[in-house]
């Protein structure tokens, strides 16, 4: 109900500019506003936020769109945290899982396993 009454209230505002200043200047800042925007709410947002929770971007915008669509903006306060936990959560099983088959690090070229050395070292 909230987005609507905030919706309403953005046309009232841009229609009233229209009658006010050129249309040409109105469409383009609506433009650059709109575009600025879309870049703030879908890469710079969730990058600060993921940063600062120690989540990737893309869970981030994940978390809040689901949140807000399910619970409106508690949704998004919400989600951020709960998903953090099960992200870290699903993380630390992921590396049990890795280290249980001796493999140190996993890159888009290549697998690094562990060194017998290494694998005698951690037994100890």
């Amino acid at each position: 109900m909230d987005s609507i009454l905030t919706s309403v209230k953005k046309l009232l505002g841009i229609a009233e500019s229209y009658t006010a200043f050129d249309a040409d200047i109105i469409m383009h800042i609506n433009a650059v506003f709109l575009v600025l925007q879309q870049i703030e709410g879908n890469l710079i947002y969730p990058h600060v936020v993921g940063e600062s929770v120690g989540l990737p971007s893309i869970w981030v915008l994940a978390a809040v769109t689901i949140g807000g669509n399910l619970m409106g903006i508690v949704g998004m306060l919400v989600f951020i945290p709960l998903l953090s936990v099960f992200y870290t959560i699903f993380r630390e099983f992921v590396y049990l899982h890795l280290k249980k088959k001796h493999i140190k690090q996993v890159t888009k070229t290549e697998i690094e396993e562990y060194t017998e050395e290494e694998i005698l070292y951690k037994t100890k």
